[in-house]
């Protein structure tokens, strides 16, 4: 979990899967779900959900 510099109440994850088949694969569990409305009910605005492609990475 990383948080917006400068803005204290906006937190982001980012949850990396090895392909997009996987990730919707993920998306249709149902303990995927239950957790999604946990944390939704942590939220003032709800969760906002983004489909990023990564474009390059750097090795560790």
């Amino acid at each position: 979990m990383t948080r917006w510099a400068g803005v204290i109440r906006r937190l982001v994850t980012i949850v990396e899967f090895p392909s997009y088949e996987a990730a919707m694969a993920n998306s249709e569990l149902p303990e995927t779900g239950e957790f999604a409305r946990q944390m939704a009910a942590l939220c003032s605005n709800g969760p906002e959900f983004q489909n990023l492609e990564v474009k390059r990475t750097f090795p560790a």
